[in-house]
């Protein structure tokens, strides 16, 4: 086996993502808006936000806006349920996507993602984005609070970035629990991105207040390459030790993820941990963009959009074997042509 690396890392970084928060001076926060103000901010980031497209939400079900905010790695509460317009400004593809989201807990909150391990790119598109609506309209500021947001915790730079890591041999030894509760005095966060099983977690910077985004970016990248270094290093020691039951392993979950008629949540991703570790060791020829993006499957909102009539455990355990199936398939005809 030939263990696959490349420059942006993305045998460890599925994702990095930065996001900030902005309100309009103007205008009172959306908690306090009126119908006409919500359209406002919707007018206005249309104006911004040149051909990008928009999704309202306030018409979707819970399923379909679960769906959106999966896809744009929104939270729940980033569009909480109200009866004011908002909705959701994209651009990009699922690879690399820009996301407005209006009307939310502030007027716009703007997410940037990027495959693998891409942070100079991703601040600079976040910050031109931010640069873009600030030439256009004043932002509500204070000079010693920073930028204002309804959430007291975002209160200073208002901005984020985070990286999506797959860690499976750090976990597998134990060392990545030791190292989760240090991050905290760094400024850091660490949770499981899909839930137990999935080996995928998400660093994330936590400091807004008196610190600089460039401080911010500075502090994940610094973690996030000594991340890289110590997974890839226990990797290398795994491979040395028995090659053949990893190679096993991996292609075994790969060839129940290309057959299986039901496959349950905790199991699906136990199967896709195994399957993307087979992409790194070079146990077969499927790109990250396939298998990561078939990371989300798990969630059954996701499922409940692709299919109808998923009312229970088993209907979704279904369709979740039939993405997954379908999405591997694709590939490997695309693959052959």
């Amino acid at each position: 086996m030939a263990y696959r690396t490349d420059d942006i890392m993305r045998d460890v970084v599925m994702t990095t993502r930065a996001a900030l928060q902005r309100n309009f001076a103007d205008l009172p926060f959306p908690a306090c808006l009126d119908e006409t103000g919500a359209q406002n901010v919707i007018d206005r980031m249309s104006r911004v936000l040149d051909g990008w497209i928009y999704e309202p939400l306030d018409g979707f079900d819970g399923d379909e806006g679960a769906y959106i905010r999966l896809l744009c790695g929104m939270q729940d509460d980033d569009l909480a349920s109200s009866p004011l317009p908002h909705g959701i400004f994209t651009a990009g593809t699922d690879d690399e996507r820009d996301c407005a989201a209006v009307n939310g807990r502030d007027h716009v909150r703007f997410a940037v993602s990027r495959p693998g391990w891409q942070p100079e790119e991703t601040f600079l598109r976040i910050t031109g984005l931010d640069d873009l609506t600030s030439g256009e309209y004043e932002i509500a500021f204070d000079e010693k609070l920073g930028y204002l947001t309804a959430a007291p915790a975002d209160l200073g730079t208002a901005f984020r970035m985070s990286a999506d890591l797959f860690l499976p041999a750090l976990e597998g030894d134990g060392r990545l629990a030791k190292v989760m509760p240090q991050l905290g005095r760094l400024g850091l966060s660490m949770r499981p991105a899909y839930g137990v099983g999935m080996s995928v977690y998400t660093l994330s910077t936590q400091t807004t207040m008196g610190q600089s985004e460039q401080e911010s970016l500075k502090k994940l990248s610094d973690i996030t390459t000594q991340l890289c270094g110590l997974e890839r290093s226990a990797r290398s020691g795994l491979l040395s030790d028995d090659p053949d039951i990893i190679a096993d392993r991996s292609l075994r979950a790969l060839a129940i993820l290309r057959s299986a008629l039901i496959i349950p949540a905790d199991e699906y991703r136990r199967l896709w941990r195994d399957a993307r570790s087979a992409v790194f060791y070079g146990c077969c020829d499927i790109d990250y963009s396939v298998i990561d993006s078939a990371a989300c499957f798990c969630e059954n909102e996701l499922l409940g959009v692709q299919a109808e009539g998923l009312t229970d455990d088993r209907s979704h355990d279904k369709a979740r074997a039939k993405a997954v199936r379908e999405l591997l398939s694709a590939a490997d005809e695309e693959d052959n042509n």
